[in-house]
């Protein structure tokens, strides 16, 4: 069975730490002692919006002509 790869298998694995260190800031707020989200809560919504963020960026980055020698 062949393995179907999307646009987002690749470069999401790279880029996250872009999105990572921001939208963790955000959600902490700066004061770890005391986050906006409760830290059961804020661990998967700082993991689900750095994945949406990095798949938006992917998908915009692959509209561009010849993309596929940025994202392979």
């Amino acid at each position: 069975m062949e393995k179907v790869l999307f646009a987002t298998d690749e470069l999401t694995g790279l880029m996250h730490i872009f999105f990572l260190t921001f939208i963790a800031e955000w959600i902490i707020s700066g004061d770890v002692a005391n986050p906006i989200l409760p830290v059961w809560l804020a661990i998967p919504v700082i993991g689900l919006l750095t994945f949406l963020c990095c798949a938006v960026t992917t998908n915009i980055i692959s509209q561009i002509p010849g993309s596929k020698y940025i994202i392979g």
